[in-house]
């Protein structure tokens, strides 16, 4: 086989692909450019990746960010003075290695070579440290010097550092600025470097042909090349390839992000194992692609998953040597690539393989036109906090070398940390003679370890998924392990209590009515109702209400202001078979007519001082203390009503802020399932809840059903008195309040006015909206209550879904968790497919169990596409209701 047929068969697909196109073009216009020497040796241009540098150094004088280290693990007798003529080989065979950066007569950089430059091999002496203390003292040295910055105006630009430990062992630490090498430098210097060792060693002459050309030579032919015409066929290419991408990939953070990018890192590494490895390798070779292109594309997967977001960009370094002059040159040669991924369609992974396939290879077609220049056209404007059009790059490298031997010594690659991220996350994958090591590099502003490590762990997991099957389409293809799935989704929703989840809201309280008959049931103002009292009202009521027709599963319309005739009536209402709807007093007439007539209520129960404003229709009007006389002579008895814990118990209408006003329609056991054998609250009879919610608000579910289910007594709270933080205090406080909800505003309010407000409440509940970091943090401070929870609920769902006891707040803390589920109730957070979100990665919130609402009131439509069958439990007939709401788990 002819050199040329082995090297063409040695190509990637890509690179063979890209080949084919270059020839065509070859063949059009009869034109190869050629890079030669340039014309004045003693020129040195600068390429214009360097300049970039070189201009961030000057933002950022004495920085390391740009230092690329690199180290050996050295086992045997080492010449010492051998190895440094070695490197002072090196630097005088590469004109790059003697470079340094000044400013020219115009103020723009300028590059100088010294034509002789000697860098001397620093060896320190480990031999004494102790063995225990070695590993950590050799790491913080390394980082030590890894984080030492250069002056790019002084060369050289090189350090090289040799460890000398116990034994015959020792580390070679070789330093740049990055302005004289790249990644694929590294592998140039090394094999060259044992090389020059090696001839040194066996005094002979280094087996290594004269460099035909220098990196200026290149930089001169780049210069030359981007004022032509050609850039801008490309710069349109990448315009129009860029327009309308998403600047940002939204991936939640740890801790919030800085206004202006910061850089501290650390890296996190793991080793794929080598089956999974192999079955990468064989996918790749099948789709005739590399095996870059098919990581790449799980590296796109992985952040969609991560993210749900449909449109992003992922970096990648393209090493730019697509010309076989520059093979073996060290030099700054790496441009910066953008690619789009977009996951409008639940396409099969091999597709979207393809799809990566062909970006590539037309980015590589248009890889001359450096990085900035696009940014600058792309994105005029920056964001400060983030790196332009993509916050994650992914590089896959291959190893020049695992281990070798040379002249008796064995050596292998040694791993330097640096404390350095250039971007929100760096994915690097290493291919060490076969085996694949993977290392994310994060920014330790954004991001803790343990998130990084569920990252790796799910990235792992998603290849394993790929590889089993990679026709699937990318919906099923999961972050998660079966157990992992098992765990979020059965484990964490084991919430089942024994609750009277077969009873009545009305049988319930007729029997707390049995028990303590003379204990409070009602306190409003200075009224007072003993559960035997509020019981035979109720009775009453219900009676008169048959009297006057209503029926079981009629609607009955509530306007009432809080006391107990309100108390009464509603439990007369359900007593009667019927189901409450109870009206804000603060609606306008139009919206409580539209009410009233989408639930057909057969009667409206209001009072003398509020009849003027009720709202018109064919319904009854009931005026309770105009009809007092009439209801007084029913019968006290219970009434013998066969209502169903299935049975609808009340109507709330939500804001209808985005259309028409919906009624919810909740059952009986709902409610039960809300304030009974519950894991959020224990209530008993020493409770003294206070009503401080309207009843067309939910959240008078859990105060009015919470005490009387329970034989507490429920307190009214006034409307004046909540006007006065102060009045408010008081009142809980002579009241004796031990539970209560308050929603967000108001307990802001209540903790910044007055320190200590609830100091002698048992448990204080507030939600609604996201909780307020700094006022949690106050209220913690001042005297807080026993027990202080953000609780979190849908009137879908019944009042609460979830509940967090909050017991301290981070010093970092930028919201507060909305918790875990309440008892006999479940959550899911999945993505747009229905697939289970793992931990710490956005998705919809579904909420499920026995607080789930019957659904809206005439609107199937709607019903239909809020209310949806439970994928996770088709056996049970269950159903789920999407909340709308983006949520993420986190690891508890």
């Amino acid at each position: 086989m002819s050199d040329v047929s082995q090297k063409l068969k040695d190509l990637s697909p890509e690179k063979l692909e890209l080949l084919r196109k270059k020839l065509q073009k070859t063949q059009s216009t009869g034109k190869r450019t050629k890079i030669e020497r340039r014309a004045d040796p003693t020129s040195f241009v600068m390429s214009a990746a360097q300049k970039r540098l070189w201009f961030l150094d000057q933002l950022d004088a004495g920085s390391a960010f740009y230092n690329i280290p690199s180290a050996l693990r050295i086992s045997g007798q080492l010449d010492v003075a051998a190895m440094e003529a070695a490197i002072n080989d090196l630097t005088a065979r590469h004109e790059i290695l003697r470079s340094y950066y000044t400013v020219g007569d115009g103020g723009a950089p300028v590059q100088n070579v010294r034509e002789k430059l000697f860098v001397p091999l620093h060896v320190v002496d480990f031999q004494k440290t102790p063995s225990k203390e070695i590993d950590a003292r050799v790491k913080q040295f390394l980082g030590d010097i890894a984080a030492t910055p250069f002056d790019l105006s002084n060369a050289p630009l090189l350090s090289a550092t040799l460890l000398d430990l116990p034994g015959d062992d020792y580390i070679l630490m070789l330093n740049m600025h990055h302005i004289i090498a790249d990644g694929w430098s590294i592998g140039i210097i090394l094999r060259e470097i044992l090389a020059f060792y090696d001839a040194r060693i066996k005094n002979m002459q280094a087996p290594l042909p004269e460099p035909k050309l220098q990196f200026a030579d290149y930089a001169q032919w780049q210069h030359s090349k981007v004022t032509s015409e050609a850039l801008k066929d490309q710069l349109e290419y990448w315009k129009n390839y860029l327009r309308d991408m998403p600047p940002a990939l939204e991936i939640i953070t740890d801790y919030k992000r800085p206004s202006v990018q910061s850089h501290r890192g650390r890296q996190y590494k793991f080793r794929l194992a080598g089956k999974i490895a192999n079955e990468l390798r064989t996918l790749s070779k099948e789709h005739n692609t590399s095996l870059f292109n098919t990581f790449m594309a799980a590296v796109q997967l992985f952040f969609y998953k991560f993210t749900q977001q449909e449109d992003f960009g992922i970096g990648a370094p393209i090493a730019n040597r697509h010309m076989k002059e520059v093979e073996d040159i060290v030099g700054f040669f790496v441009n910066t690539i953008v690619l789009r991924a977009r996951f409008e369609k639940d396409l099969p992974f091999t597709e979207l393989l393809q799809r990566v396939k062909h970006d590539i290879l037309e980015a590589a077609e248009h890889q001359d036109i450096p990085f900035e220049r696009i940014v600058e056209e792309v994105l005029p404007q920056r964001d400060l906090s983030r790196s332009p059009l993509f916050q994650v790059m992914f590089d896959l490298q291959k190893a020049p070398f695992k281990s070798m031997k040379v002249s008796g010594l064995e050596l292998e690659l040694f791993d330097v940390e640096i404390n350095v991220a250039k971007f929100d996350l760096l994915f690097l994958v290493l291919d060490i003679e076969g085996e694949l090591e993977c290392t994310l590099e994060y920014n330790t502003e954004l991001f803790k370890e343990s998130t990084i490590e569920r990252m790796a762990g799910y990235f792992s997991t998603l290849l394993q998924n790929i590889v089993a099957d990679p026709e699937r389409p990318i919906s099923d293809i999961s972050l998660l392990t079966g157990d992992e799935q098992r765990r979020i989704l059965l484990q964490w929703n084991n919430t089942t209590t024994d609750y009277p989840r077969d009873e009545t809201v009305q049988a319930l309280f007729e029997k707390q009515a049995a028990k303590r008959p003379n204990d409070p049931a009602v306190k409003y103002g200075d009224t007072v109702l003993s559960f035997a009292e509020l019981n035979e009202r109720a009775n009453k009521i219900a009676h008169y209400l048959k009297m006057r027709g209503v029926a079981p599963g009629d609607y009955i319309a509530l306007y009432l202001e809080r006391s107990p005739d309100m108390i009464a009536a509603i439990l007369g209402i359900l007593k009667a078979g019927a189901c409450y709807v109870p009206l804000d007093l603060a609606y306008p007439k139009e919206r409580l007519a539209f009410m009233v007539d989408d639930v057909k209520a057969p009667v409206l129960i209001t009072q003398q001082a509020l009849a003027d404003a009720v709202p018109a229709g064919e319904h009854e009007i009931l005026v309770l203390d105009a009809e007092r006389q009439k209801i007084a002579e029913q019968g006290g008895d219970n009434p013998k009503i066969e209502t169903t814990p299935t049975s609808p118990a009340y109507v709330i209408y939500t804001s209808g802020s985005t259309g028409k006003p919906k009624g919810v329609v909740v059952p009986h056991r709902a409610i039960i399932r809300l304030v009974i054998n519950t894991n959020y609250i224990d209530l008993s009879p020493n409770d003294n809840i206070a009503q401080v919610s309207n009843a067309a608000f939910d959240a008078a579910t859990f105060e009015i059903w919470g005490a009387l289910l329970n034989g507490g007594k429920l307190v009214g709270i006034p409307k004046d008195v909540m006007l006065s933080s102060q009045d408010f205090v008081e009142r809980l406080r002579r009241e004796k309040i031990t539970a209560m909800f308050l929603t967000v505003a108001y307990f802001n309010q209540m903790v910044r006015d007055i320190p200590g407000a609830f100091r002698t409440v048992n448990t204080v509940m507030f939600g609604g909206e996201a909780a307020d970091v700094q006022a949690v943090r106050l209220a913690l401070q001042n005297d807080p209550p026993n027990r202080l929870y953000n609780v979190y609920g849908p009137t879908e769902n019944t009042t609460f879904s979830t509940w967090y006891n909050i017991e301290s707040i981070a010093e970092e803390a930028v919201n507060v968790p909305i918790g875990k589920p309440i008892s006999n109730s479940y959550h899911y957070v999945l993505d747009k497919r229905l697939k289970p979100c793992p931990v710490g990665v956005p998705g919809e919130l579904y909420l499920g169990g026995d607080g789930l609402a019957l659904g809206y009131h005439n609107r199937p439509e709607l019903n239909a596409q809020k209310f949806v069958d439970d994928p996770f439990r088709p056996n049970e007939n269950a159903r789920l209701y999407r909340t709308g709401d983006l949520v993420r788990c986190l690891p508890d």
